[in-house]
C-alpha cells in the first residue's frame, strides 16, 4: 500500500460555521491522510489534488473540504502546499 486518504463526515460538527455559512451538506472533512515515504516529494499534493477532482466531479455539492493538522507531528505543510486556508488553532491537553 502507498497511501490512503479517508474523507467523512466531521469529527467536530459545530466547526464549519467558521468556514461557511453554507449547510454542513456541502462539507466534508479529511478525517486521516498517510503516504509512504516511497513515493517521494510532493506525492501529498499530487494525491490530494487527484483525490479533489474525484470529489467535485462525484459529489458537486461539496463545496468545502475541512481538515485538521496535529501540531505535536507538523505545522500543516502538506495543507498549505495543497491550498488549505488556515483558520487557527487550540491548545490541548
Amino acid at each position: 500500500m502507498f497511501g490512503v486518504a479517508v474523507f467523512g463526515n466531521l469529527m467536530h460538527t459545530k466547526s464549519f460555521h467558521q468556514i461557511t455559512d453554507y449547510g454542513k451538506e456541502s462539507l466534508i472533512e479529511l478525517n486521516r491522510l498517510w503516504i509512504s515515504d516511497e513515493l517521494g516529494k510532493n506525492a501529498e499534493t499530487l494525491f490530494l489534488g487527484a483525490c479533489f477532482k474525484i470529489i467535485k466531479k462525484t459529489h458537486p455539492e461539496i463545496k468545502f473540504i475541512q481538515s485538521f493538522a496535529d501540531g505535536r507531528l507538523g505545522c500543516g505543510t502538506i495543507y498549505k502546499a495543497s491550498n488549505f486556508k488556515y483558520y487557527g488553532f487550540h491548545y490541548t491537553l
